[in-house]
Formats: C-alpha cells, sequence, structure tokens
C-alpha cells in the first residue's frame, strides 16, 4: 500500500502541477532521512534504554479538523497541563537526533518549508506544537495531511484511502505514538 501511495502522489503531483523530476529528488531526500531517523532511532535504544517504558495515563485529543485540537493542544501545554511535541520533534522522533539538531534549529527555522504554510487557520513553525497528524504523514506516509496535501488534487476522490469506516489504522498509529 505504501508503494501505492507515493506512485499516486508522485503521479497526483506531476499532473497538477507539471513537476515530474523535483518529487523524485525530494523522494530521494525523503528517503534519506527516513533512514537516518531510523538508524538513530535504533541508536536511542542503547543510549536511552528509558524509553522503553510505557506512558502513564497518556491523555489523547481527538476531533475533526479545524475543529480546534490544535488550540487546545497548544493550550493545556502553555497551562502546564500535560505535554507534546513540536513540529521538528516529530520530523525527526529520535532522541539521539533531537540532540544533534536542536543548536541549529534556529537556522533550520530560517530554511523551513513551514514557513510558507498559510496562518490562515493557525501559525506553523518548526518549534510550534502540533498535532500529531504531521508524525504520521512522516512515519507512514499515510492519513489526513496525505489526503489534505496530496489526494485531494486527484481527479478521483481518494478519501476511502483515509477513511476510519473503510481502512482502521488506529492500533498502528496507537503504537507509533
Amino acid at each position: 500500500m505504501l508503494f501505492k501511495r507515493i506512485i499516486r502522489v508522485y503521479l497526483i503531483i506531476g499532473k497538477t502541477f507539471s513537476s515530474w523530476l523535483l518529487p523524485i529528488f525530494t523522494g530521494l531526500l525523503i528517503l534519506l532521512l527516513r533512514l537516518f531517523v531510523g538508524m538513530s532511532r535504533i541508536l536511542d535504544y542503547f543510549i536511552f534504554p528509558f524509553i522503553r517504558r510505557p506512558l502513564k495515563s497518556p491523555i489523547i485529543i481527538v476531533g475533526n479538523p479545524r475543529s480546534g485540537t490544535t488550540f487546545l493542544h497548544r493550550y493545556l501545554i502553555k497551562l502546564g497541563f500535560g505535554t507534546g511535541s513540536q513540529l521538528w520533534q516529530m520530523v525527526y522522533p529520535s532522541i539521539t537526533l533531537q540532540k544533534i539538531i536542536r543548536p541549529i534549529l534556529p537556522i533550520m527555522e530560517i530554511i523551513s518549508p513551514a514557513r510558507y504554510h498559510s496562518t490562515a487557520a493557525h501559525k506553523t513553525s518548526l518549534t510550534s506544537f502540533e498535532t500529531d497528524d504531521v508524525s504520521l504523514l512522516f512515519r507512514y506516509f499515510d492519513g489526513f495531511f496525505l489526503y489534505g496535501f496530496f489526494l485531494t488534487f486527484d481527479k478521483e476522490d481518494l478519501f476511502h484511502w483515509v477513511d476510519p469506516k473503510v481502512r482502521d489504522t488506529s492500533k498502528r498509529d496507537f503504537n507509533w505514538f
């Protein structure tokens, strides 16, 4: 299914934006990123053994897109009730990698594609606390972000690819978190 999603998104980008070469280059960069993150996460198990412990009493906020979940998430964090992940932590989920990247984060913020994201819904940056949808996009190349940013441009309605009534990925997703 992953290969099917990759090919379909490549064709959608090519047809919609008449860009056939740049998506291949971007895809290779994302593949390198995933390999690097994967190797770093393996290192994490040896360097930081505490990450193997399960979370105690996690709070999970679920809502429809544009229903205020990001606002609620950020508000609770601001009040000191719980914690969350910043965008850069979702893209680089390895603790080892995060410790390496943290000092150069201000430089990365300057060149980040998040700078060009519309702020109509809410401000986005690498250091913004975000909901976990983006981590699913980077981990599985799946989920509502895949649909919202790519699959909606297809002539065919591909909502069934991410519809939880058709394809329930909740077990996989919660295992990732």
